[in-house]
């Protein structure tokens, strides 16, 4: 009966927009719709259909590269992502899709960071621009001889100001205090972290590493069962399903 109404649903997509295919909302919600569908190939087809055929279309872009992110395809999403924020350079989803793709996309990393050095300049309002900014800026002062971390930590101090909440932001925070060697730090980072999301299983392993290194060994025993517990419950597929939401609401 669920597979029924799938059909059914996809069917009444794709019928309204080939009955209008100058419709550019038609088109992106039969792709939509497909992708919610797990129909990945077939989303990639009909999102690159729509960007064809509505070439100044940035949504259809950010489709497009949402199909390809969802379907491991990385350099091609950000491809596509990156079009889209030449179209559209205030679009908060373009940038996050960026962020989100920016390391797995090794030949787009440099434009990406070029994106993001230039929005910043005009100080969006936007918690997830200035998180996913600070974590490309900490992965990128990686390979500098002497790691100036500062510029990172003042763009995350930036995105927990605007969402005093976000526990990705906390973590990243105390990843870096751990790479300065700074574990205790760290602790006040990583506990504020699991206290926005008690299951953001990699703060857990955080905090094991650190009480490791403070010699808390009880502690360390607890917060790593605890992210072994988190890690081994699938995250892949809810990760999955909150990209493609994201898609249709327009923002993280």
């Amino acid at each position: 009966e669920q597979r029924q109404r799938y059909l059914e649903a996809v069917s009444a997509f794709q019928k309204a927009a080939e009955l209008e295919p100058r419709n550019e909302d038609y088109r992106f919600d039969y792709g939509y719709e497909l992708l919610r569908h797990q129909t990945t190939d077939a989303a990639i087809a009909v999102f690159a259909s729509g960007v064809r055929d509505f070439p100044s279309s940035g949504k259809l872009r950010i489709g497009l590269g949402c199909a390809y992110y969802v379907a491991g395809k990385y350099e091609e999403a950000a491809q596509s992502i990156l079009q889209a924020t030449t179209l559209d350079p205030h679009n908060r989803l373009a940038y996050f899709f960026l962020g989100k793709v920016y390391e797995r996309a090794y030949a787009r990393q440099d434009a990406i960071t070029d994106k993001f050095r230039a929005y910043a300049q005009q100080s969006p309002d936007d918690a997830w621009f200035y998180y996913h900014y600070g974590t490309i800026l900490y992965l990128r002062s990686q390979a500098d001889a002497q790691p100036d971390y500062e510029p990172a930590k003042s763009y995350l101090s930036k995105a927990i100001h605007l969402d005093p909440g976000f526990a990705e932001a906390y973590l990243q925070l105390g990843i870096i205090s751990q790479r300065e060697g700074k574990f205790d730090q760290s602790l006040g980072f990583l506990g504020r972290a699991v206290q926005a999301n008690p299951k953001l299983a990699s703060a857990h392993y955080r905090l094991g590493v650190a009480y490791t290194r403070l010699a808390q060994t009880e502690k360390a025993r607890l917060e790593f069962a605890l992210f072994k517990k988190l890690d081994s419950e699938s995250q892949a597929e809810p990760e999955r399903r909150k990209i493609i939401q994201f898609l249709v609401k327009g923002r993280p």
